[in-house]
């Protein structure tokens, strides 16, 4: 996990009670965002020098990864992550089109997603990012073990 506070004023989320009398929702409460136009390009530049930081630490090159499972919030994420990376469309989970703009959840749905699509196979290394307020950058790199699961390398 990273944190780059000087970004803390791009994105404040919060719970917000909608009450009892909400059907069209579905729930009694909802996630409401306050988000700046700046915090996709911030949280791209922080994902990437995270991303980037973890690798290194492990001595992995981005090239050595199979599959990257990004952060599926904002929606534009998955697609700018991939060009600003330079790197191919079957390499980057862009979920997006099937579940929306998912926030937290985002990273759990894009891996479903490529399990269900057989994107990821035994033994391929992904790379996993979460992107939220803060901005704060979750990055996990693993393995994936028989079955979809997955044995955390960092």
């Amino acid at each position: 996990f990273e944190s780059f506070a000087k970004h803390s004023d791009l994105l404040r989320s919060g719970i917000e009670w909608l009450g009892d009398e909400a059907p069209r929702f579905g729930a009694r409460n909802a996630n409401v965002r306050d988000e700046d136009p700046r915090f996709l390009e911030h949280s791209i530049d922080c994902a990437e020098q995270t991303a980037s930081r973890l690798l290194a630490a492990h001595g992995v090159e981005l090239a050595d990864v199979d599959l990257v499972i990004p952060s599926q919030f904002p929606p534009a994420f998955p697609a700018a992550f991939r060009t600003r990376l330079g790197l191919p469309s079957e390499r980057v989970v862009d979920a997006t089109q099937t579940h929306g703009a998912t926030y937290t959840a985002g990273p759990a749905l894009a891996f479903a997603s490529a399990l269900d699509a057989g994107r990821a196979r035994e033994g391929a290394r992904v790379l996993f990012l979460g992107v939220g307020a803060g901005i704060t950058v979750a990055a996990a790199l693993c393995t994936l073990s028989s079955g979809g699961t997955a044995r955390r390398s960092a």
